[in-house]
């Protein structure tokens, strides 16, 4: 290997995004909760934010999951957030409110959870609740 290829090999282990093996309890605990809380209106947990796309880094690496719930679950897009805060509330003492998303932390390891309801004939489109707006968005 020449002084290039290291250079570069320590530059891509550097920022590599962290290995989830470690955390493979906690997550399987958190979508469990995610899913009980959401039983009732056909919820899909699904990966989003940079790793799902394939550009978590380790400075900045996250997880983030979309809880998609189905376009009949009642009440308000707020009313909705503010449930899903006091749920995972009751389970992490590290929640916080922030835009459209909840962030918790699980030993260290940050994820931000944002409900969702699947909008009326379509399976990728959401609508969200917008907490600094106090509306709805796509």
């Amino acid at each position: 290997m020449n002084a290039s290829d290291t250079y570069l090999h320590k530059i891509l282990q550097k920022y590599n995004a962290r290995d989830l093996a470690y955390y493979s309890n906690e997550i399987s605990t958190l979508k469990f909760r995610l899913e009980d809380w959401g039983s009732k209106c056909e919820p899909k947990i699904i990966d989003s934010g940079s790793r799902a796309k394939g550009t978590a880094i380790s400075i900045a690496s996250d997880v983030d999951y979309l809880v998609s719930l189905g376009n009949e679950t009642n009440g308000s897009l707020k009313d909705i957030y503010e449930s899903f805060h006091t749920c995972l509330s009751s389970y992490y003492s590290t929640t916080r409110k922030q835009n459209v998303s909840i962030k918790i932390n699980i030993n260290g390891l940050e994820v931000d959870i944002t409900p969702a309801r699947r909008q009326e004939g379509h399976t990728n489109y959401h609508s969200i609740y917008n907490s600094k707006l106090d509306t709805w968005t796509q």
